[in-house]
């Protein structure tokens, strides 16, 4: 295992206006000094395959450790499980295809990860929702927290045994250590977690 950061990108027929968004800001991640940065996207059974598009492929090719791979299994579990495989950094990252991260994050993550070293999972405090197209304003609020809006005010932590708390990390920008990531994927491959 390597002391640098993977980002993990699932997708599954992206909107080409929005993932290229995402790829953008991915490209765009200020990278921390002296640590290893790879992106791998996982293509989850996109029609066409996501290998056919230009703007992938010339994002690819502007990045240095970038990979497409692709999962046939149906599924964000299957192809999160799939990027975690085929990553080796400490800490991966998963941005889902529709996630811009600002410039920061990753320095934030590792940051995080220097501070809190008994954590294993943790996610952003803040999540703007951007509408792209337009809602009824009587939606507006419904639709932001629906895509986890969200605006903590200081670091919340802990573990519940059987329980959600609302402070656990969502999926989005979820930065997940090494040994975490392959202990759930060992779960979900013995049948403990499904």
């Amino acid at each position: 295992m390597n002391a640098g950061i993977s980002i993990v990108i699932p997708a599954f027929n992206p909107q080409p206006r929005i993932f290229a968004r995402v790829l953008r800001a991915v490209a765009a991640l200020e990278r921390p000094a002296g640590i290893e940065v790879d992106c791998t996207i996982v293509d989850n059974r996109s029609d066409p395959p996501l290998s056919e598009a230009a703007y992938i492929r010339e994002f690819m090719e502007q990045q240095g450790r970038a990979t497409l791979v692709r999962e046939e299994r149906q599924g964000l579990t299957y192809a999160r499980l799939r990027g975690f495989r085929s990553t080796t950094e400490a800490l991966v990252v998963v941005f889902d295809d529709d996630n811009e991260p600002e410039p920061g994050y990753l320095k934030a993550a590792l940051a995080c990860a220097r501070e809190w070293p008994s954590v294993g999972v943790w996610g952003p405090g803040t999540v703007d929702v951007e509408l792209l197209d337009v809602v009824p304003r009587a939606w507006e609020t419904r639709v932001r927290e629906t895509h986890n809006e969200r605006h903590e005010q200081h670091v919340q932590y802990g573990s519940v045994p059987a329980s959600w708390q609302p402070y656990y990390p969502i999926g989005m920008g979820q930065v997940i250590r090494r040994e975490v990531a392959d202990a759930y994927a060992n779960a979900v491959d013995s049948g403990e977690l499904s």
